[in-house]
């Protein structure tokens, strides 16, 4: 599942799906199906980087957060792409 197919099934279950202030995906809705997609995001660090990606498509903020944590990985010597970036962000080492 892509990021967006993530971001469409919980919208149609009633599930909002955007960032939290420090930068990590949110749920919010019915407690038992955002539970379900709780656990569906803990389960592959991949799909939150693809979340996050799909997200920062229309949140300047989150773009403006996983470009800085891209720069500063680049600088580090590590993958400086956004792919890495959400990755880092989503609690991931890479």
């Amino acid at each position: 599942m892509t990021g967006k197919e993530f971001i469409e099934s919980c919208r149609q279950a009633g599930v909002d799906v955007t960032r939290s202030s420090f930068g990590r995906v949110e749920l919010r809705g019915a407690r038992g199906v955002t539970d379900r997609y709780r656990r569906m995001l803990q389960a592959s660090p991949d799909l939150v980087a693809g979340v996050m990606l799909e997200l920062c498509k229309g949140d300047a903020g989150l773009r403006d957060l996983l470009e800085e944590r891209a720069a500063i990985r680049q600088a580090d010597g590590l993958p400086g792409d956004l792919w890495s970036a959400a990755l880092t962000q989503a609690g991931v080492g890479v």
